[in-house]
């Protein structure tokens, strides 16, 4: 299963296009659109199996310094860099909306 990503915005939720087969990388023009346009809180991709951010994850941390949300079939997490990768809470209602957004994905 090829990732999916979206940004978090301070007004929505974007997908970005993943141009890797492995993992994820944003196509850099459409990346730089978004920044220029909007500011972004977060970001969202998918796992095939867990939740565990992969070492692509914790390197992007180190330029992108916002929360990273994973979502996998059976957990959604969010992650922050800070001393070391760091979980963090998830508002409820927010987490809500992911697994609907997830589920809608799966079909």
């Amino acid at each position: 299963m090829k990732e999916r990503c979206w940004l978090l915005l301070d007004d929505g939720v974007i997908e970005v296009s993943n141009k890797s087969e492995n993992g994820f990388s944003f196509d850099p023009e459409e990346f730089h659109d978004v920044l220029t346009n909007h500011k972004v809180l977060g970001i969202i991709h998918t796992h095939e199996k867990n939740c565990a951010p992969s070492i692509h994850d914790i390197e992007g941390m180190m330029w992108w310094n916002f929360p990273w949300i994973i979502m996998a079939p059976t957990c959604i997490k969010g992650y922050i860099l800070d001393l070391g990768v760091k979980e963090i809470n998830i508002n409820p209602f927010f987490l809500e909306m992911l697994k609907d957004l997830f589920m809608k994905l799966s079909d």
